[in-house]
């Protein structure tokens, strides 16, 4: 039953952390438990999943009703982060006014579209100034919406302004008042407040640009990747004021000026980033070129070896032909040899067998002129088979003599 409780509970806990894997990084997550019934309540990290399935055991062994879970994450939403939390994670100082400073420049806005678009947004400001009322972040957001729209419209319309738009980084997350992106990329975020500046509680930092304003005070701020760690400066500890007085002319032409500074020189780092990745890219292509010839030189080499190759096989196969004609040429000639020599060996017995027929027949002829004599003197002579038989003898002796001559 026990270990029943504690697979049901593990269930339940691997569901509410894949439903959180879904939004945040399972390293950035902080699980921690409680437990209802105990009196000092206290909640307990889960380091690992080993630790954690110990400490539910121990909770189902004491027979407690109700277990507490809160999964904490290092992300939040932009609105929730004050300065004092952003300095702690960045090891910044704890006022912003002690932040390091860069400068920010101020597009003098001298050309005729521009001076045109600078008039035409003093003239907006005095209409709305004159017609709406408020003291909310949404009456501020109305005035700060006219610069950003000014000041894109000065940059022929490439950056583009997305009001309540949702991005998220490791810490933050949630919809900012607006943000501003030049080709896909996130150049400035900026927040509006409903305070002034005095309380300096809240403060919203960005990569790239940051802009912070309750459209009276206008702080800038610029964030750069130094290593692996992030770097935060400001371009002032007064920041930038507009006396929406009687003369607000000057004040706005400053902002709108720095508003259009940082938009060029967002978009001057994009082009150099560009110009960047395009030699990286040329300097691959080169590489790439030279492995190419090399490559192709190499094939040439193969191709010219495989060439030579075919021609001394070519050899060896012609050397191998004429090898073989050669030995035919040679048993054919042995062979008429040897018919030869047995031509000769055939014409000579011929020849002897002749000579040695008609010695015979000579002899034979002599042997049938018999004399007339009684019969005692016919028992007395030799037999003629006899003499023939001594006569093929004879002749078997002389042509086995000759024979071995020849040899």
């Amino acid at each position: 039953m026990l270990k029943q409780e504690v697979l049901e509970l593990k269930k339940e806990l691997e569901f509410l952390r894949d439903r959180q894997k879904e939004e945040v990084d399972p390293e950035d997550l902080i699980l921690c438990s409680s437990n209802d019934n105990a009196k000092n309540n206290e909640e307990q990290s889960v380091i690992n999943d080993n630790s954690y399935e110990q400490y539910l055991k121990s909770f189902v062994a004491t027979n407690s009703l109700s277990l507490k879970i809160n999964v904490y994450t290092i992300r939040k939403p932009y609105s929730e982060w004050t300065l004092n939390a952003v300095s702690e994670i960045f090891e910044l100082p704890t006022h912003y006014k002690d932040i390091s400073k860069f400068t920010c420049g101020t597009d003098k806005l001298e050309d005729e579209k521009s001076q045109r678009l600078l008039l035409h947004l003093i003239e907006d400001l005095k209409i709305h100034r004159s017609t709406i009322r408020g003291d909310s972040e949404a009456y501020n957001s109305k005035f700060v919406l006219l610069f950003l729209a000014m000041a894109s419209s000065v940059c022929n319309e490439k950056v583009k302004i997305y009001p309540k738009e949702y991005i998220q980084g490791k810490y933050g997350c949630g919809p900012v008042d607006f943000c501003m992106i030049l080709e896909n990329i996130i150049i400035s975020v900026l927040e509006v407040k409903k305070d002034d500046f005095i309380q300096d509680d809240d403060i919203v930092i960005d990569k790239a640009y940051g802009i912070v304003t309750d459209s009276k005070l206008w702080y800038f701020f610029e964030c750069y990747m130094n290593g692996d760690k992030p770097e935060y400066k400001i371009h002032s500890e007064e920041g930038t004021s507009i006396n929406w007085g009687s003369n607000f002319e000057e004040g706005v032409t400053e902002v709108l000026g720095q508003i259009v500074w940082l938009f060029k020189d967002a978009e001057k780092l994009i082009e150099s980033a560009k110009q960047k990745k395009y030699e990286i890219r040329i300097k691959k292509l080169e590489q790439s070129n030279k492995e190419n010839i090399n490559f192709k030189d190499k094939v040439m080499k193969l191709r010219n070896d495989i060439e030579k190759i075919k021609k001394k096989d070519q050899i060896v196969t012609n050397i191998q032909n004429a090898l073989s004609t050669e030995e035919i040429l040679f048993t054919s000639f042995d062979n008429t040899s040897n018919s030869n020599n047995s031509n000769e060996l055939n014409d000579f017995l011929y020849e002897k067998n002749k000579k040695t027929d008609s010695l015979c027949n000579k002899i034979l002829d002599n042997e049938t002129e018999e004399k007339p004599c009684s019969d005692l003197e016919k028992w007395s002579q030799p037999k003629l088979y006899d003499m023939k038989t001594i006569t093929n003898l004879s002749r078997s002796d002389n042509i086995s003599s000759e024979v071995s001559k020849l040899e």
